[in-house]
């Protein structure tokens, strides 16, 4: 081995240079404690990526069922259709497209645009007025009606695995005032795989008259 301080060449192992007396480095150990310590930084790296992974395969795109009607409620006063495609399962959505013989990005497109003109009457109400949207808790359907909800997307190739309805209360702030309805709506929600969805068949008119009545009871239309 070579001494750092003047270059002379002594035997392996030497501690001290026969020359200038200088301690000697084992360069051959230095390599080694390197390696070591870049092969613990490596390994603890690939844990952390592990860690991750095993997060993403057990948690990623999970979307509970309170969150799923929070977000109905809002792109509807929002007059947002494009939320509320998102918000529908994509085996009905291709289910539907294919029954349609059309792409599943028209199918998207259509159906927004018809969410939009479905609840215009709502988002005419409420449009420049802030909203905000609270699941409060949820409720069960009736035994016949869980199984319909259930056998009708089985005919849709859509595995259902539960039905509920969320009871979500909103309250919409209009210039100073935020008006808060009495009564909660109740969003009707599907759980397809690790997330929840919303079930487009059963929100019709009657969830509309209750949406209505709700609006009516928060002295919203007097305030407009």
């Amino acid at each position: 081995m070579f001494c750092g301080n003047c270059g002379r060449e002594n035997p392996e192992g030497a501690a001290f240079c026969a020359n200038c007396g200088q301690p000697l480095e084992d360069t051959s150990s230095g390599r080694s404690r390197r390696y070591k310590k870049v092969g613990i930084a490596a390994l603890a790296a690939l844990i952390g990526v592990a860690a991750v992974v095993l997060i993403l395969i057990f948690t990623g795109g999970r979307r509970g069922a309170g969150e799923t009607a929070e977000k109905f409620v809002t792109a509807l006063f929002q007059g947002d259709g494009e939320t509320m495609v998102e918000l529908i399962p994509d085996g009905l959505l291709r289910e539907m497209a294919d029954e349609g013989d059309i792409s599943l990005r028209q199918m998207k497109r259509q159906l927004a645009q018809q969410f939009c003109t479905r609840f215009e009457g709502v988002t005419d109400i409420t449009e420049g007025m802030k909203v905000r949207a609270t699941a409060q808790g949820e409720r069960d359907f009736t035994r016949s009606d869980r199984r319909y909800i259930l056998d009708y997307y089985d005919e849709m190739d859509v595995n259902v695995k539960d039905a509920k309805l969320v009871l979500v209360r909103f309250s919409i702030k209009a210039g100073e005032e935020a008006l808060e309805p009495d009564d909660p709506v109740e969003v009707p929600v599907i759980r397809v795989g690790r997330s929840w969805y919303v079930d487009m068949t059963n929100v019709g008119n009657d969830f509309l008259v209750s949406l209505m009545g709700a609006l009516w009871s928060g002295g919203l239309f007097g305030a407009a």
